[in-house]
């Protein structure tokens, strides 16, 4: 299983190389430069491993193909990840709230660290509290499964946060979560402006969260 992902990560640097090869030799230069040796390496390393213990690279120096294979392990996790991420989202813009739980937690499984898929998961949490407050027209009391996600959702936030503590978008989603009950005013202004602090370009959310009562725009 290890040998094909590693295959399946070779033949993806290979094609990528050229590509950028390619596009590097239709400028209007077309020559074979530095560039375009190091390109026309990379897309060859993959390869190599079984004939030489290191490689030379214009550019970077000496490789060791041991390093490389290991980093090719490491990027094939991330990806693989990042791709339960991504399908996750999808299913939570559908409000197919299982099958997005279930694709990121799918995504933390394969790696522990990353923060995207905890963070997706407290979305989807919040997200489906919100659609049975919606469903309920918001008459109190609301149904214990309305605390339960808002609970699951602080959680994995938290965990979110944990991995990645400049993790901008996760404190607004904090943020957001704590503002379904309203329940500690100072919490909400200190997430809402950390978030900021670290990602103006959220406002536009916060505004769009009604969260903009929030904003010190003195303290920015």
């Amino acid at each position: 299983m290890e040998n094909a992902r590693l295959i399946l990560t070779s033949v993806l640097i290979t094609l990528v190389a050229l590509g950028l090869l390619g596009l590097h030799m239709v400028c209007p230069a077309r020559q074979i430069d530095n560039v375009a040796v190091a390109l026309l390496v990379v897309a060859i390393i993959p390869w190599l491993g079984p004939l030489f213990k290191t490689i030379e690279v214009p550019g970077l120096g000496k490789v060791e193909f041991k390093e490389i294979k290991e980093q090719l392990a490491q990027t094939q996790v991330y990806f693989t990840a990042s791709d339960s991420y991504t399908l996750g989202e999808l299913y939570r813009l559908q409000k197919k709230w299982e099958d997005a739980r279930s694709a990121f937690e799918e995504a933390v499984k394969r790696d522990p660290k990353f923060a995207y898929g905890f963070y997706g998961h407290a979305l989807t949490d919040r997200d489906e509290a919100r659609d049975i407050k919606a469903r309920t027209g918001g008459k109190e009391p609301l149904p214990g499964r309305y605390q339960e996600l808002l609970r699951s959702a602080r959680e994995q936030v938290e965990n979110a946060l944990s991995i990645d503590n400049r993790y901008a978008a996760a404190y607004l989603a904090r943020a957001t979560i704590e503002h379904e009950q309203s329940e500690n005013p100072e919490l909400i202004r200190k997430d809402v402006m950390t978030a900021l602090r670290l990602d103006k370009n959220l406002e536009p959310w916060v505004r769009e969260e009604g969260l903009e009562t929030f904003i010190d725009t003195a303290a920015l």
